[in-house]
């Protein structure tokens, strides 16, 4: 049990509990109804999860897998970010995770969602402890089955019982701007 006015610290990822769930909407299903790839399950890997799926859907299934069997403990670390971003950039050759840093859901042009971008979430509870991986009108949010749409109501249900607020942080896989500056991902 815990203090008044202790906090709890949570790493990113933790699976959520279902029975949080039912106080919010279902999230909107992609037109596409496609499963996600890599289900987070009782594991604490969101981030992973959803990256990994997101890469597979995107093309690169060899890079997904790899990743995915790399970084399995990966929550366990105290530099979990700087860790996955150096997986992410050994197991797929001529791309990065660059720092996005004005990534919004709403009011952006739609080029910005051309590359897959990971992004935690903030919730209006303040905490943000999950993470989804956006790409065109897809979200990879792997609690759940399958891919989602990108709106409010998949957000509020990611961020479920207290809802979405903003994002947190966001880093946009992108090609090693040292190999070729102006080509675009797929």
């Amino acid at each position: 049990m815990l203090e008044p006015g202790k906090w709890k610290t949570i790493p990113p990822g933790c699976p959520k509990e279902k029975e949080s769930r039912v106080y919010v909407d279902r999230p909107v299903l992609h037109v596409k109804k496609t499963k996600i790839k890599y289900p987070q399950g009782n594991l604490r890997n969101c981030m992973i999860c959803s990256f990994a799926s997101g890469l597979y859907y995107y093309g690169l299934k060899s890079e997904a897998d790899t990743i995915l069997r790399c970084a399995g403990d990966l929550y366990r670390t105290k530099e979990i970010f700087s860790s996955f971003h150096n997986i992410v950039a050994q197991a797929c050759k001529g791309y990065n995770l660059v720092r996005s840093k004005k990534f919004t859901f709403f009011d952006q042009d739609e080029e910005m969602f051309d590359n897959l971008t990971l992004v935690i979430l903030k919730e209006n509870n303040g905490s943000c402890h999950h993470a989804v991986t956006v790409y065109k009108n897809m979200i990879f949010d792997a609690s759940h089955d399958y891919i989602l749409k990108r709106c409010r109501k998949t957000l509020d249900w990611s961020c479920a019982p207290s809802g979405y607020q903003n994002v947190y942080r966001s880093y946009t896989f992108m090609k090693d701007r040292n190999q070729n500056k102006h080509q675009k991902i797929k």
